[in-house]
């Protein structure tokens, strides 16, 4: 599969999964008891998959941990915890500021990673377009702008943002598989242990309808946008995988405009427009050889 498939199947299951724990935490399943089961499955499918395929040293201990705790524990509590303050919409909107932390900490950290000033005309149109969804986002369902989940938004972006250039660096030495196993792995264990005493695992009184949306969680906008976005790392740099940040919104808000009824709105139009334009400039203009980039 090409760079472009494996971002356009992240940006779908991380999108989707925005009004799907919407829908979830609405229907009464507690904020903790959300956490783990997703994260266990996830881990128990790609390790069985990995273990039907005789592969050695699933989970390397140290990426593991540094991976399932940065890139995934950290922003999973922190964005869930947003999405259940704010509106669906806005919650998938702020993941449009990932891809800015993540080419900050891959300049930092990832060997040949370093930003050149022409992505910035790309950047700039994407970031304003979500600057314009976030500015025209509105929900049916009441909930209101929160401090407290904007402030819960942005730690967990910045943590996705590190977490994405640690991927990066950890794709260029270990196939996707382990890595992807060795982040669920990680993470189901540090989710088990902090949503164990909130009552987590008080999971007897979900009906087939939330057992199934759960699952849909591990397997659609779990396990699946994880292993492709480390696909994609595999080969590609940290600033064009980033892009999923920017997509990742517009998906976020279509699937709330048609599963949870917001509004259609000139905003949502003329962002998400602006982010896949800004998003192909970016890469487009990144391609371009012709000229000598300045790197910051």
């Amino acid at each position: 599969m090409g760079v472009w498939l494996w971002i356009g199947l992240a940006t779908v299951g991380f999108g989707g999964g925005f009004p799907l724990s919407k829908a979830l935490l609405d229907s009464g399943v507690g904020v903790w008891q959300f956490f783990a089961p997703r994260y266990v499955i996830a881990a128990l499918v790609i390790l069985v998959f990995i273990t039907r395929r005789g592969m050695r040293d699933p989970i390397p201990r140290n990426r593991g941990a540094a991976l399932g705790l940065v890139n995934v524990a950290v922003p999973t509590v922190f964005l869930t915890f947003a999405t259940d303050l704010l509106p669906a919409s806005v919650a998938g909107i702020l993941v449009a500021f990932i891809p800015v932390t993540t080419i900050a900490f891959a300049h930092a950290i990832v060997p040949g990673e370093r930003f050149t000033t022409r992505r910035l005309p790309g950047v700039a149109i994407a970031m304003l377009g979500a600057v314009i969804l976030v500015v025209g986002s509105r929900s049916s369902d009441g909930t209101a702008l929160s401090a407290l989940g904007v402030a819960l938004g942005v730690l967990g972006v910045a943590s996705a943002g590190m977490g994405g250039a640690l991927n990066r660096r950890f794709a260029m030495e270990t196939p996707a598989i382990e890595l992807a196993a060795s982040q669920f792995s990680a993470a189901a264990v540090a989710l088990l242990v902090v949503s164990a005493p909130l009552g987590g695992l008080a999971l007897g009184g979900f009906d087939t309808a939330q057992w199934i949306g759960l699952v849909a969680m591990a397997l659609i906008s779990t396990a699946l946008p994880f292993y492709s976005i480390l696909k994609a790392a595999e080969t590609a740099s940290a600033a064009t995988v980033s892009n999923i940040g920017y997509l990742v919104p517009v998906v976020a808000a279509t699937g709330s405009i048609l599963f949870l009824g917001d509004s259609v709105t000139i905003a949502f139009v003329s962002g998400g427009m602006m982010i896949v334009v800004g998003v192909w400039l970016s890469d487009r203009l990144a391609r371009t050889v012709s000229a000598p980039a300045t790197v910051l």
